[in-house]
């Protein structure tokens, strides 16, 4: 009888603690529980298709190019990744409406987009970023960090950066990055003192290895900067810090 009771009293229990949680909390627990301690780590695709493909939308938003220097470049980015996760998916009818919610980046699978020049990238230092998960699996994943480019000297004065992101270890085969519907994206841009933009491009370039029959994929970024006229003084409208004065 004692026993009966207690169990009595534990259900209620739970039952007052279930109907205190958010919508909010409900869901999160929700998604973790589907995606177990392992399955955070893996790729989203389905159960026994281990060639499936992922396909990855990537965008780059440039915010301000902290220093320009005769061979690099250190910008402020936002690296903008795109994706689906059929774990990450949920009828919003069943948590109060909800068809998004903010996960902690650390307990699920995200693309190991880096830039292709060695030790030329440092992420945001504060605290780790949230990646917004929608009902519909889309998954948004937006990243600040510091890159550093290789420039070049054009014969007009002007500088050509070309930064270079990709997956780190999956080929073409299983993760299939491709160009978002902003690739380059300058509307955050702080102006350079000294210097205009000229051009901002993007492209998608597929590479074949000797080591491997899979093509790599990577995002190819252009910047080019144009170094203002001379006033009438004779003086420029201002140089870029680490900018040698040439003349």
């Amino acid at each position: 009888m004692k026993n009966s009771l207690a169990l009595l009293l534990l259900l209620a229990a739970s039952t007052c603690l279930v109907q205190g949680q958010s919508d909010e909390d409900r869901l999160a627990s929700y998604l973790l529980r589907r995606l177990g301690k392992t399955g955070s780590i893996a790729r989203p695709i389905a159960p026994g298709n281990g060639s499936q493909t992922v396909d990855l939308s990537l965008g780059l938003s440039l915010l301000r190019v902290a220093s320009l220097k005769e061979s690099s470049a250190e910008m402020d980015v936002w690296i903008q990744m795109f994706w689906k996760d059929p774990r990450l998916s949920w009828d919003p009818a069943e948590f109060g409406g909800l068809s998004q919610i903010a996960l902690p980046s650390n307990l699920l699978w995200i693309p190991d987009v880096r830039p292709f020049h060695a030790g030329n990238y440092i992420p945001d230092r504060v605290s780790p970023v949230r990646v917004v998960a929608m009902s519909s699996s889309d998954v948004i994943y937006v990243l600040p960090a510091r890159l550093r480019a290789p420039c070049d000297r054009l014969r007009n004065k002007s500088m050509s950066c070309r930064p270079v992101l990709g997956s780190w270890v999956y080929s073409g085969l299983l993760l299939n990055t491709t160009l978002s519907s902003s690739p380059f994206n300058m509307a955050d841009f702080e102006p350079l003192a000294g210097w205009d933009v000229a051009r901002a491009t993007a492209r998608r370039v597929e590479t074949y290895y000797d080591c491997c029959p899979e093509p790599y994929i990577s995002i190819n970024y252009s910047l080019v900067l144009d170094k203002k006229r001379k006033g009438k003084d004779g003086k420029g409208k201002g140089r870029p810090r680490g900018e040698e004065d040439d003349d």
